[in-house]
């Protein structure tokens, strides 16, 4: 008799079940933080001075990976 498998056991791909996206908030730590938003929604919380070139690398490397999809990030 044929045991009935979850379609991962098969070797076939699952299928997504849900997807909800929630947003989840957390006390704000105490001092003084920057928050750099970009386009699309996408915000970096620079924490403190040592995170801001981390901060600055990841800006850049995000506008040449658009550019080179063709976007024009600014």
């Amino acid at each position: 008799m044929y045991k009935k498998q979850e379609p991962r056991a098969r070797g076939q791909a699952g299928h997504v079940k849900d997807v909800r996206f929630i947003e989840v908030e957390f006390e704000a730590p105490r001092g003084t933080r920057m928050v750099i938003e970009l386009s699309g929604g996408l915000r970096l919380l620079v924490a403190d001075d040592s995170a801001v070139e981390l901060a600055a690398k990841f800006v850049n490397f995000l506008r040449r990976a658009n550019q080179g999809q063709g976007g024009g990030a600014r």
